[in-house]
Parts: C-alpha cells; structure tokens; sequence
C-alpha cells in the first residue's frame, strides 16, 4: 500500500510543480520563445535533476538499471550544452528540442503502456504522445518560431494535463480494487 501511497504523493508534487511552472511559462511565453536556448536548456536540466532524483529515491540501490535514469542524464547533458554553448541557430535549437520531445514521448508510450493501469488514462496518455511526437516531426521540418510557439503550447498542455492523467488513474484503479474486494465479500457471505 504504501508504494500506491508513494505514486499518488510524486503524482501530487508533480502535478503542483509543473502547475507553477506551466504558468509561469504563460505569462512569459514571448520572452521565453524569444530566448529559446536558455528556455529548453534550462527545462531539459531541470527535467534531467527531477527524474533523476525521483528514480534515485524510487529505486535506491538499482536507480543505475532504470532507464530513466539515463534519460535523465541524456537530459543534463543536452540541457547543459544548450546553456553554455555561445552561438547556436534558431533551427538547431528547436530541432534540438523537437528530437528530445520524441525520445521523451516515446518513452513516455512505453510507460503508458507498461505501468498505467485503465483504459482510459492509457488511451488519453498514447494520444498526448502522439500528438507531441507529430508536432515535434514538423518542428524539425520547418524549424522556426510559429512552430516553436505551438510546441511551447503542447509542452504547456502536457506539463498541466498529465499529472491528473496519472492521479486519476491511481483513483480509477483503487475503486475498481474495492469494488472486487467488496464482491468477494458479498460471494463469501453468500456460500
């Protein structure tokens, strides 16, 4: 029970950080969009140092066997050089991006897959994808600021959206366990 505890709890600490964040990314969105390479470098460390110490909390002694560990390190190392790297295109930034957004995406199909447990999320977590991972195709296409600015968009959506994906699956998954459990009990009161 309290490894269900633990998931519901990260999913509420997410939901509340990227809340903040996905605001802040609103009301400063030209600015940011304007100064792309500060933005993604700095959203892709901080992304890498959260799933990094989620999964080194998560797994302790084995964090080095996840793979999202090594995404998480994927994302320092990008994030990093997106920083302190002195001139870079516009379009290098934003297929930069739009590559990470696919590697992120597709991991995030394979956990959608794997570890959510209703149809429901799984159907609304592979859509999300999808649709990321369709959009960042044509930023890396056609780089440039109106694709950068939806990308901002969906990236937006997605960091506001997902976290109540994830705790309504955790709901959805511990009511159907009390309706089974209760049914036991009616069919062992019924013999």
């Amino acid at each position: 029970m309290f490894k269900k505890d633990r998931k519901l709890l990260q999913a509420y600490i997410e939901l509340f950080v990227f809340l903040v964040i996905g605001f802040f990314i609103i009301f400063f969105r030209e600015q940011l969009i304007n100064d792309i390479k500060y933005f993604v470098g700095a959203m892709m460390i901080f992304e890498g140092l959260f799933e990094g110490v989620v999964e080194i909390t998560s797994h302790k002694k084995e964090f080095w066997k996840q793979s999202r560990t090594y995404l998480a390190l994927i994302d320092l190392i990008f994030g990093i050089n997106l920083l302190f790297i002195p001139t870079l295109d516009y379009a290098v930034i934003c297929v930069i991006w739009a590559s990470w957004s696919i590697v992120k995406e597709s991991y995030e199909i394979k956990h959608t897959v794997t570890e959510i447990k209703t149809i429901v999320a799984k159907i609304v977590g592979g859509l999300e994808s999808a649709v990321i991972i369709a959009f960042s195709i044509v930023l890396i296409m056609e780089p440039g600021v109106h694709h950068a600015m939806t990308h901002l968009y969906l990236f937006i959506i997605e960091i506001i959206f997902i976290p109540f994906v994830y705790i309504i699956d955790e709901f959805m998954y511990l009511l159907r366990e009390k309706k089974k459990a209760k049914k036991g009990n009616v069919e062992k009161e019924v013999e």
